[in-house]
């Protein structure tokens, strides 16, 4: 089969400087329970076995290194694995330890190598924009909206294992709307993103919090031009940042494509790796490291698998 190699630009979305084709994107989806029974059954019985008792709707939560192949599986705790939950994973540089935690109305923490999960009872209620919490700074990251309609940024010290607020740049980032704005990572730094609508512009601005917890430290980094024709694809609700590299690129996650923004250039490409063009994923910023999960669980029981 032949690869091409898609490339999104500002003004249209074409293939390789080799093939000037045009194509048409679309962001319908189509999910595994929207399809007919028999063509769910037909795929059930062409499974084997072992694929079939990892696609059960348990909800396992998995620890994975990318670097050195290895996993392990969590056990359940007393969050309901089908049950509305938000969750986060880090470590915190003091203690030394990995911690997962997850929290609806109250919060569960597994520290990888004791063996089980912790709970604390209070949790201040709160709409969250994202279910996974950004690591930064020793702390995990949430955008939550309270009763009351304010917004700020929630986050969760894993040394002290305590909530605090963050607070908000003051601009019209802290009046934008909540489900527009999302947190990502910039350097070592948090980072805020929020498309803000402007007669017919949907640009994204992105604020740096250059000191840590200290609200005066908000800088405005960088404003992303809309791509202009091309807002029928650039939904201000489904566009988050993921991180930014190095050589000046930014990368997006689009309805679960990764897209690469060149700031210099002011264009944008798909992100397709050996050709293969990635739909229907979830991205995520992580430092790599080579420390193993073997090592790290020691001692409690738990089984470290490779894939």
């Amino acid at each position: 089969m032949e690869n091409k190699n898609y490339s999104i630009k500002a003004d249209k979305v074409v293939l390789d400087e080799e093939n000037k084709e045009s194509i048409t994107t679309t962001t319908d989806r189509c999910y595994f329970s929207e399809f007919p029974w028999h063509v769910t059954l037909e795929i059930l019985l062409k499974l084997p076995i072992e694929a079939l008792i990892r696609c059960r709707m348990a909800n396992p939560i998995y620890i994975s290194n990318p670097i050195t192949g290895d996993y392990l599986t969590l056990p359940n705790g007393e969050t309901k694995p089908d049950g509305q939950f938000v969750s986060g994973f880090g470590f915190s540089p003091k203690t030394k330890q990995y911690k997962v935690v997850k929290y609806s109305d109250f919060v569960e923490i597994y520290t990888l190598g004791s063996g089980g999960w912790r709970r604390i009872e209070y949790v201040p209620p709160a709409r969250h924009r994202s279910l996974f919490g950004t690591f930064v700074d020793g702390a995990l990251h949430w955008l939550v909206k309270l009763p009351n309609g304010s917004v700020l940024i929630r986050s969760f010290d894993l040394e002290n294992e305590q909530f605090r607020a963050i607070p908000l740049p003051s601009s019209r980032v802290y009046y934008a709307s909540f489900k527009r704005s999302n947190l990502g990572i910039f350097g070592d730094c948090l980072s805020l993103s929020s498309i803000g609508m402007y007669a017919s512009d949907w640009d994204i601005e992105i604020w740096v919090m250059k000191e840590y917890g200290v609200k005066e430290s908000w800088t405005k980094q960088l404003v992303i031009k809309s791509p202009s024709p091309w807002e029928h694809w650039w939904n201000p609700e489904s566009v988050q940042v993921i991180c930014f590299l190095k050589n000046g690129e930014v990368i997006l996650d689009w309805v679960g494509c990764p897209v690469i923004y060149n700031i210099a250039q002011e264009s944008f490409r798909l992100l397709n790796p050996n050709g293969i063009l990635l739909t229907h994923v979830k991205a995520t910023a992580h430092a790599s490291s080579f420390v193993s999960l073997k090592d790290i669980a020691m001692g409690d029981g738990s089984r470290v698998l490779m894939f």
